[in-house]
């Protein structure tokens, strides 16, 4: 807007009509294509799980307008998280003399709308119709403005109410430092393990669920911890996220580095990409064959065999790492080319009820 005098935008409507009950109406899925540019909620891993791609920043904005009375949603399509999404100074008024004005706007993640989230991207009242408004336009005070006009733009957003076929995933946090020994079935919950600090439970720390969708693509959700003591049996804290009930295999979890840890003036020398993952934790055919170290095979014999099926059980538990412990971000350091595969490396974990792990 700033660099095209404010006059090209791209925007579609339509109207939703009620039915005979309050309908929350949820973000299903989206795929924002630029030119070249793809943003869609898939953490982009290759099928080796051992090298992580990232998206460029994105300067289109997206917002969700309703007639519903509801603030409109602003939206940056290349944060998988709202914690990774860039603030921007927005033209919102241009002057008498053509200068655009600007306010700084924080836009959100697509994800904070999910199903499982609590939090519809708006409610469509009984036996109301409800009109929709998606805007799109390309943010000239962006820093990456230039690079994306004159670029072909499209959106796909679909959105959904219907999610009576969705089942609640629950992760327990029971990640056991990487340098701890003498750990046992019967003993990981020892307060000498418990109380060492666990990784999930980090400064920031943002946990997220994906699985492959009916048509082969990977979807990426976030996880939200749950209230202290609202489900974990042992106090251990507790992350839920949503799926179709019918997916059971091709599910992982992982560990995303916190905003802390892409920000040099916050003592970290060596920012990472936003979105890195650190760890992660995998059910699905052939899973067993990927643990390559000595800690890891050592962990694995001592719980048993991971599962590539999650089967009927919602309640997945973090048990151990993946052996090799601290990966510098320094890239004069010497494991510095082999981050992403020793960061992608299967954790140890296991699926079972909503008091204990079912080890095999």
């Amino acid at each position: 807007n700033a660099s095209d005098k404010n006059v090209r935008y791209a925007y579609t409507s339509d109207i939703i009509p009620g039915n005979s009950k309050d309908t929350d109406v949820y973000i299903k899925s989206y795929r924002v294509k630029v030119g070249s540019y793809i943003y869609t909620d898939e953490l982009r891993i290759n099928n080796g799980y051992t090298k992580q791609e990232f998206n460029a920043s994105c300067p289109i904005r997206i917002a969700i307008i309703t007639d519903s009375g509801a603030t409109p949603r602003l939206f940056d399509p290349s944060a998988i998280v709202n914690d990774y999404s860039e603030p921007t100074q927005a033209v919102y008024y241009i002057n008498q003399e053509g200068q655009p004005l600007t306010v700084r706007t924080h836009p959100e993640s697509f994800s904070a709308y999910y199903y499982g989230t609590g939090n519809p991207i708006f409610t469509i009242p009984h036996d109301t119709d409800i009109s929709f408004t998606l805007v799109a336009w390309l943010e000239g005070t962006h820093p990456n403005a230039q690079d994306f006009m004159g670029e072909t733009l499209s959106i796909d957003l679909e959105i959904e109410s219907n999610v009576s076929k969705m089942e609640m995933i629950y992760l327990h946090d029971f990640t056991i430092q990487d340098g701890a020994t003498g750990v046992t079935k019967s003993n990981y919950l020892n307060s000498t393990y418990q109380n060492a600090g666990h990784w999930l439970n980090n400064d920031g720390t943002i946990m997220t669920l994906a699985y492959k969708t009916d048509d082969g693509a990977t979807k990426t959700t976030v996880m939200t911890p749950m209230p202290s003591g609202s489900r974990g049996s042992h106090g251990e804290t507790v992350y839920q996220a949503a799926i179709p009930a019918q997916v059971t295999t091709d599910i992982s979890f992982y560990r995303l580095c916190s905003n802390k840890d892409t920000i040099p003036s916050e003592g970290n020398p060596y920012p990472v990409d936003k979105g890195t993952v650190y760890n992660s934790w995998h059910t699905y055919s052939g899973i067993n064959s990927r643990l390559n170290n000595s800690d890891v095979l050592s962990w694995r014999n001592t719980f048993g065999n991971l599962a590539e099926d999650r089967g009927k059980y919602v309640d997945y538990y973090a048990i151990r790492g993946n052996g090799y412990g601290y990966v510098s971000k320094n890239p004069n350091d010497a494991d510095y080319s082999s981050r992403f595969s020793k960061w992608l490396a299967p954790c140890i974990g296991y699926w079972g009820t909503s008091t204990t792990p079912r080890f095999p």
